[in-house]
């Protein structure tokens, strides 16, 4: 079998980029001797990380620029699938699909590019919150809606297998879209590579000089990361003489001033700190020295962070919604990310309970050994076999 990746993201592109390289690892590792390996690259940046794969022959697109430029715009267009793929010889990175002559291509980034060209092709649906909570802008403004619906309904409908992050996520393209159960497969996120191999670096303590004690909440600040409520149970969490400290890692885009002015609104300054955005190296040594992880999002269906948190030995509190039961198990503490209460009873727990953290830093072990990155290569590489025996 001859296989390949597109990678039509940067590798600034935080979580897709990870997932991405997750994919990248499994075939390496797990994929059969006898399977070709390849892969198709736009931005440059990515030359030094597949130069960690000799197993993967990684081929530059040529023109980048203008390849995203002409797949970008014929989505925000939304012409069809099948007038792109009529013309798709125009556009550079089609070309080179066609000339690298894979049985099959994975587009582990839900690129435009993955239902413009002929390839058979397998594609990730990361989530469809444009269709669940489209009150959020950052799915829905700008014609954000629009365009997303043009992407996931044509890869629904073109892809030969969709992988989702979950059971509800598979039922959510079914829903949506009318696509064929059959040919959607779940395969859970597991964390990213350098919570499990990167080491702390040295200079942490001096960087990031932390309270003994504090819950961590890492998230860039959109507005469905929901940190107006986490506030408000911070706030509502001194009625019962909880002086719970909590730190907010992301940069300072979005929603980003208007949370600094909720905490002062709130006269939260001594409780709430404000890190900016944290490099994935030092990322780990919060999650290490955190008493727990507090993860109020109101999107999903699964979410990364608390995986990460697992690996860490770090105390899960996350929303309850969506997916996050199926994802999380009894390994966390499940709450409402739309009720303060409910958001303010799992942060004082938290704060509290000695026994309570203990017997939940035992349970994320557990979940992280029992779903990592062997069983996610193993399902990959299983679902991907399916494909060669169909051919």
């Amino acid at each position: 079998m001859r296989l390949g990746v597109y990678l039509g993201i940067a590798p600034i592109a935080g979580g897709m980029f990870q997932y991405a390289q997750a994919i990248l690892d499994a075939l390496v590792t797990h994929a059969p001797a006898d399977w070709q390996l390849c892969a198709a690259y736009l931005a440059s940046d990515w030359e030094p990380v597949l130069s960690q794969y000799p197993r993967i022959a990684a081929s530059a697109v040529p023109n980048p620029e203008f390849a995203q430029r002409m797949a970008s715009g014929l989505m925000a267009a939304r012409v069809p699938p099948s007038v792109c793929r009529a013309i798709s010889s125009l556009n550079p990175a089609a070309k080179i699909l066609g000339a690298l002559d894979c049985d099959v291509w994975m587009f582990p980034g839900q690129d435009p590019l993955s239902f413009q060209t002929g390839e058979r092709a397998i594609i990730t649906i990361h989530d469809l919150m444009h269709r669940y909570e489209p009150h959020y802008p950052e799915v829905s403004e700008s014609g954000r809606y629009a365009i997303r619906e043009h992407r996931f309904s044509s890869i629904a409908r073109v892809a030969e297998r969709v992988l989702v992050d979950s059971e509800v996520g598979k039922q959510h393209v079914v829903d949506s879209y009318g696509a064929d159960p059959a040919k959607i497969r779940v395969l859970p996120y597991i964390p990213p590579a350098y919570i499990y191999d990167a080491s702390v670096p040295e200079d942490f303590e001096e960087r990031y000089p932390l309270p003994d004690k504090f819950l961590f909440y890492p998230a860039q600040f959109w507005a469905h990361k929901n940190h107006a409520n986490l506030l408000q149970a911070l706030a509502a969490s001194r009625e019962e003489k909880t002086d719970i400290h909590i730190i907010f890692s992301g940069g300072t885009a979005h929603e980003y001033d208007r949370v600094k002015a909720l905490a002062t609104e709130l006269s939260l300054q001594v409780n709430v700190s404000f890190v900016g955005y944290v490099p994935d190296v030092y990322l780990k040594g919060f999650f290490e020295r955190a008493r727990g992880m507090i993860y109020p999002t109101a999107f999903g269906p699964t979410n990364i962070p608390p995986l990460e948190a697992f690996v860490c030995g770090c105390p899960v509190a996350a929303s309850g919604i969506y997916a996050m039961g199926e994802q999380l198990g009894d390994a966390a503490l499940l709450f409402d990310p739309s009720d303060v209460q409910s958001i303010k009873r799992v942060a004082i727990a938290l704060w509290n309970d000695d026994a309570l953290c203990a017997d939940l830093k035992e349970k994320g072990f557990a979940h992280a050994r029992s779903w990592g990155r062997t069983q996610f290569g193993q399902r990959l590489t299983g679902i991907l076999t399916e494909l060669r025996t169909v051919q």
